[in-house]
């Protein structure tokens, strides 16, 4: 059964964070969610931070602003998979329903909630691995300036 005292610890914890930083963000304490976004070098990057009672984790999502065509389905979900091989922590998702490419990373919370460095992390290792990317699949998926194994070569 998910621990609902936890779960709120946790989310003050991150909104407190997110304060003491002097960041902007909306939350939503009645469903445990907190937006908020940041400007990378090319393409704004929106987080959505939501709190898994039911899991005892907190769930970091960023979905990029496009969106790709269908005729790049394939391609999508190729570099998804290709580049989430080749990261330390977090993923990417390719959603083939709409086209979308999301990061997701995932973290636990205890008894004692989530540190701040823990927090740090998960923002900074978010904000970093989106914005090597993000550009980049655009120029695949959308932009059409970037093949697949351009795009393979340049994740290495």
């Amino acid at each position: 059964m998910a621990d609902m005292a936890k779960a709120q610890k946790a989310f003050n914890q991150i909104c407190r964070y997110f304060d003491n930083q002097g960041w902007k963000y909306d939350s939503n304490s009645e469903d445990l969610v907190i937006e908020t976004g940041f400007s990378g070098e090319d393409i704004p990057m929106g987080l959505t931070i939501r709190i898994l009672p039911e899991f005892q984790i907190i769930k970091l999502l960023s979905t990029m602003p496009f969106s790709a065509n269908e005729d790049k389905h394939i391609e999508g979900c190729i570099a998804a998979c290709a580049t989430t091989y080749k990261l330390a922590d977090g993923c990417f998702i390719y959603n083939i329903d709409n086209g979308k490419v999301s990061f997701m990373l995932t973290s636990y919370y205890s008894d004692e909630g989530i540190s701040d460095e823990a927090i740090d992390y998960m923002l900074h290792i978010s904000l970093q691995t989106i914005d090597k990317y993000n550009d980049k699949l655009e120029a695949l998926l959308i932009k059409n300036t970037m093949s697949l194994s351009d795009y393979i070569a340049f994740i290495g």
